[in-house]
């Protein structure tokens, strides 16, 4: 079975190897490695963002993934 819990600071390590992956960094708008302080200031953002809600994907205690909305009104965008 797969959860989905809040993303948290805790989560930062995790999500920063995932975004600098060569296979997740394709997929991207701006494929580039992302340096980490940079990724630690965006994820303490999107945390504080009430238009932005990450979670984490979680299978017997392990994440395996994300996913993000990032609200506009009455529409979101998901990403996977």
């Amino acid at each position: 079975m797969i959860a989905l819990r809040p993303a948290t600071m805790d989560d930062a390590m995790v999500l920063y190897v995932w975004r600098n992956h060569p296979s997740t960094r394709a997929m991207f708008r701006q494929d580039h490695p992302v340096a980490w302080n940079m990724h630690r200031q965006w994820l303490q953002d999107v945390l504080v963002d009430p238009s932005r809600m990450l979670l984490v994907a979680v299978r017997e205690d392990q994440a395996i993934g994300t996913v993000r909305f990032d609200v506009e009104g009455s529409d979101a965008e998901v990403s996977v």
